[in-house]
């Protein structure tokens, strides 16, 4: 077989697996807008009706909750007083799920804090992603927006603080290294701000700059072996020069 006719054979083995490809992404597609759509639809509902009960339950008194907790336990649910009114809810609802109660439990009190109705959570889950998506907000924003969010008010606090010296470096347990925030103020200084002490952090550091530092301790290794090698051609030239005369 030619290099030619090779590359040809090729290119139509890839197109048969692309199209092999598109036939079950018509597939991924009937499901996506039948099954897993109409599955969605449901747990939408349920967690609806989870939501109405919680709203509910908040509504009675003291008293009434207090029997309700009692009845739970009685019932083998176990809980403490740190345990949020949706989880035993959801709990009870979809039984021993997991962390999936945990999930769905998040869910609605992220659905709670943004003063969602329980006629519209559905409607407002589909339009923020999905159950998932929900999960991971706080207060309503997504994971990025309240990193963002921290790394605003951070960088609006930093422009105040005195600047640190090193010898205020926190040395933390099981690592030798500590990260320092450096900022570049408008008067050219370059000032630590802050130390970082978490040690994950670190480690991810560590192995981001893994090739730049082997590489500046190659180059200092091969200095010194240059500097070495050059004294003792020094000292080699210097003992024949003294042979040469005693000679």
């Amino acid at each position: 077989m030619t290099k030619a006719s090779k590359t040809t054979a090729n290119v139509l083995t890839a197109q048969q697996h692309y199209e092999t490809m598109c036939k079950v992404a018509k597939k991924a597609k009937t499901w996506n807008d039948s099954t897993y759509k109409k599955a969605n639809d449901e747990l939408y509902a349920l967690l609806s009706e989870c939501y109405s009960v919680t709203a509910d339950i908040r509504k009675q008194s003291t008293a009434v909750v207090k029997e309700l907790n009692t009845l739970l336990r009685d019932k083998g649910l176990t809980f403490n007083d740190g345990t949020r009114l949706e989880t035993k809810v959801v709990r009870v609802v979809f039984g021993d799920i997991g962390k999936r109660a945990h999930i769905y439990a998040r869910v609605l009190v992220n659905a709670r804090e943004q003063n969602v109705t329980a006629t519209k959570l559905a409607e407002w889950l589909t339009e923020q992603g999905g159950v998932e998506s929900v999960r991971r907000q706080h207060k309503g924003l997504s994971p990025s927006q309240v990193k963002q969010q921290r790394i605003t008010a951070a960088e609006k606090a930093l422009k105040s603080v005195k600047s640190k010296n090193l010898t205020s470096a926190p040395k933390i347990d099981g690592s030798d290294y500590a990260l320092a925030v450096v900022q570049h103020r408008k008067d050219g200084k370059k000032v630590i701000v802050s130390f970082c002490d978490n040690l994950p952090l670190i480690k991810q550091v560590l192995a981001k700059m893994s090739d730049e530092a082997q590489k500046e301790a190659d180059t200092k290794h091969r200095s010194e072996v240059e500097a070495t090698n050059r004294q003792l051609m020094k000292k080699l030239k210097q003992q024949t020069q003294t042979t040469e005369l005693a000679a």
